[in-house]
């Protein structure tokens, strides 16, 4: 049925339009071209727009809908252009979100051990891919060593 040009018609479209939709909907649109194999070059092309203006997805109301390998692909990529401790504050976000109950980050005083014991269970994977060397010295004290139970 040659869905192959089909395919290679519809993702020079998006990529020539793509602002627009990545714009709309931008995990939904990732997350479907990530998963695949087809649209390596509307995946490329979509990546190099995130990897430049990252809060377009990350600013997202549906950023906590990310699937974590798709965040640890994202961690990986270089060419990110975000601070690191931004990334620490997006991850930390989508993890809460994650979380059975919803918590007050401004009173960590008022978590169980148990609390951060399910909140490292749902960053384990991610911490590993945080660049914590490049976060200057207070913001790390300031918003990551609360964390540090």
């Amino acid at each position: 049925m040659n869905l192959q040009k089909l395919s290679d018609y519809v993702q020079t479209y998006l990529i020539d339009n793509q602002a627009e939709y990545l714009r709309d909907d931008p995990v939904n649109i990732l997350q479907n071209v990530f998963q695949h194999e087809g649209f390596e070059n509307l995946c490329k092309a979509c990546l190099n727009i995130i990897c430049e203006v990252p809060q377009l997805l990350l600013e997202s109301p549906r950023f906590a809908l990310l699937e974590k390998d798709f965040i640890i692909f994202l961690l990986k990529k270089d060419e990110l252009e975000i601070e690191e401790i931004e990334i620490w504050e997006f991850i930390l976000k989508w993890a809460l979100a994650r979380m059975s109950t919803q918590h007050n980050v401004d009173n960590l005083s008022q978590w169980t051990s148990s609390n951060f014991d399910e909140l490292e269970k749902i960053l384990h994977d991610l911490i590993p891919h945080v660049r914590w060397f490049q976060i200057p010295a207070k913001h790390f004290w300031r918003k990551v060593n609360p964390f540090e139970q």
